[in-house]
């Protein structure tokens, strides 16, 4: 079979034909359209799925600093690779397990979980591990936003059913104790520090170091911070900064605190006002006075 001949002119007419032009540009306009249509979602899931493996380097060091700050080396961590590398350098005999393979690990074996959006977004052996720790802990710090958060939550041995047992007392208690302190004639406090009292949110161990140090004297209370991390995690005051009108009887009866009750730092200022700091958890084992 012999196709035929076309003339040149025939072959330049069907070029130029109008029908034939529309329909190439209409195929060329749909490859054009899923060529964008592909490199737009490959770049918008390349974003994505950075955002969600990985904390910007600020958050990051915020993370680290307040860890390094506030908890022990002699605590035992799980982490990513990096934020692990990060406290080895810095405390270098921490137990720090990095969730990089499989973790031979329960919450019995582990104080804190430092959760970065690495860890959260982990498929391997380790995942297992990570996902019971996360339900076996309280988040007690929060840096970041949105998938890019690093929390750090403690861990406890408590059922779910007993940690919001506990939860559910530590409220109810802080209320409690703040009333107390908001209804002792001996207590001057006004301001923020009044608005924190009312609102119950105090650490107990605080509340109750305070409510002590009032049996000694007539106390003024200058302020009651709050890191902004930990309001962003839902946690108390840990932070207690007063004035005593009666300074060594009040210094005697805060050494005299219970182990449970003490605090992790005692400082007195360059005007005579005092600063206690406690350590941050989320489960205090104490009690208010009677």
């Amino acid at each position: 079979m012999s196709w035929p001949l076309r003339r040149p002119v025939d072959l330049v007419r069907s070029r130029l034909d109008p029908s034939n032009a529309v329909g190439t540009l209409i195929v060329l306009s749909a490859v054009l359209v899923l060529a964008v249509g592909y490199f737009l979602t490959s770049t918008s899931a390349g974003q994505a799925g950075s955002q969600t493996t990985s904390a910007p380097a600020d958050v990051m060091t915020r993370a680290q600093t307040w860890v390094m700050a506030n908890l022990s080396p002699d605590d035992r961590f799980v982490t990513d690779q990096q934020f692990g590398s990060t406290l080895r350098a810095q405390w270098g005999r921490a137990t720090i397990h990095a969730a990089d393979g499989p973790l031979a690990l329960g919450p019995h074996d582990v104080d804190y979980l430092l959760l970065t959006p690495a860890l959260r977004s982990l498929d391997g052996p380790a995942s297992p591990v990570i996902a019971q720790l996360v339900a076996a802990s309280t988040d007690i710090a929060d840096f970041g936003a949105a998938a890019e958060t690093v929390e750090i939550r403690q861990v406890t041995t408590m059922s779910q059913k007993q940690q919001d047992r506990q939860r559910d007392t530590r409220g109810h208690s802080q209320l409690l104790a703040a009333r107390r302190l908001l209804a002792n004639p001996r207590l001057n406090v006004q301001g923020v520090p009044r608005a924190v009292l009312e609102s119950g949110a105090v650490d107990i161990r605080a509340a109750a170091a305070l409510a002590v140090a009032l049996d000694s004297a007539r106390i003024t209370l200058l302020d009651l911070p709050v890191d902004s991390s930990e309001r962003a995690a839902g946690m108390p005051a840990r932070t207690l900064h007063f004035a005593s009108s009666a300074p060594k009887r009040t210094a005697g009866a805060i050494q005299g605190l219970a182990k449970t009750l003490a605090p992790r730092t005692n400082q007195r200022l360059s005007d005579g006002s005092v600063m206690l700091r406690w350590s941050p958890d989320a489960y205090p084992a104490t009690t208010l006075p009677s």
